[in-house]
């Protein structure tokens, strides 16, 4: 195997974690507990209660009794757009505060509609959030949550009018964490962004670009060209995609410490990714 420098491999990794998200979280029998509406969406209730996870309202109902549940925050969002999974959320981020100590402050780039990145990095972790996002109807509901959590002093939003990094009023020029839960579809993938069930996602949230890791790369760049950061951190559900990111981060020559986690949510993985730098 090449392991030559400027070539990524997994082989490369001292170590991966491993994250069970499933099981740090709580179960749909705690949440029926606390809020028995959600009983309307059962599907069974025996040996243990189950929902229609390809029901939108459902999926929408359990994720905002965790978020309620798990850290003391509301949350809500307009028809069609990306429902978040909190379990999963919840593990990126104690993956990611576990190995990055003194985050103070935070760059989330596309805080989507809900903003629960944001909002946990500021309720739960006491930080200092900048929040970009460029889609108008996201930007309302971003506002709306912020308010009903009254986080207005520790979470600031930025309208990106589709900027990434360059071009955007941040009010500081260093960041202890970039973090972004980034698009990873590409224009073909006509049946996801068709979908009508399941935690669905309207175009500007789900299209990174022409591959999988356009985003991500487009992002990366204008990190190192505009900004001062002292980690960045992302996920992905497939590891050749990690694999062509990590690649790309390689290539830059920037001396960097890599941190790989794998999130286990029922029968997927997301693959969590934290690069330090270290300059």
């Amino acid at each position: 195997m090449n392991k030559d420098k400027n070539t990524f491999s997994f082989s490369h990794l001292a170590e991966i974690q491993y994250y069970n998200a499933t099981k740090s979280c709580l179960t749909i029998r705690d949440a029926l507990k606390y809020d028995n509406r959600l009983k309307n969406f059962l599907i069974t209730d025996q040996p243990k209660p189950q929902i229609d996870l390809g029901n939108p309202l459902a999926l929408k109902m359990y994720n905002q009794i965790l978020a309620k549940m798990l850290f003391g925050l509301t949350f809500d969002i307009p028809p069609g757009r990306l429902i978040p999974t909190i379990c999963v959320r919840k593990t990126f981020l104690e993956f990611v505060f576990n190995n990055v100590p003194q985050i103070k402050t935070v760059l989330e780039i596309g805080a989507g509609a809900s903003g629960i990145i944001s909002l946990i990095c500021a309720k739960k972790y006491g930080c200092f959030v900048s929040a970009s996002e460029a889609d108008p109807i996201s930007l309302q509901w971003l506002q709306k949550n912020i308010q009903a959590n009254a986080l207005q002093n520790q979470i600031k939003i930025i309208n990106s009018s589709g900027k990434l990094i360059k071009g955007l009023r941040l009010g500081r020029n260093h960041f202890d964490l970039v973090i972004t839960n980034p698009p990873y579809y590409t224009s073909k993938d006509t049946h996801y962004l068709e979908k009508k069930r399941g935690f669905l996602g309207s175009h500007v949230e789900l299209v990174s670009g022409p591959s999988p890791t356009s985003f991500l790369k487009m992002l990366y760049n204008e990190l190192l060209e505009s900004l001062q950061f002292h980690a960045f951190a992302t996920m992905l559900p497939k590891k050749e995609w990690v694999e062509d990111f990590l690649q790309y981060v390689t290539e830059k020559n920037v001396p960097v410490e890599r941190v790989i986690g794998i999130i286990k949510a029922g029968t997927r993985r997301r693959y969590a990714i934290i690069i330090k730098n270290l300059t």
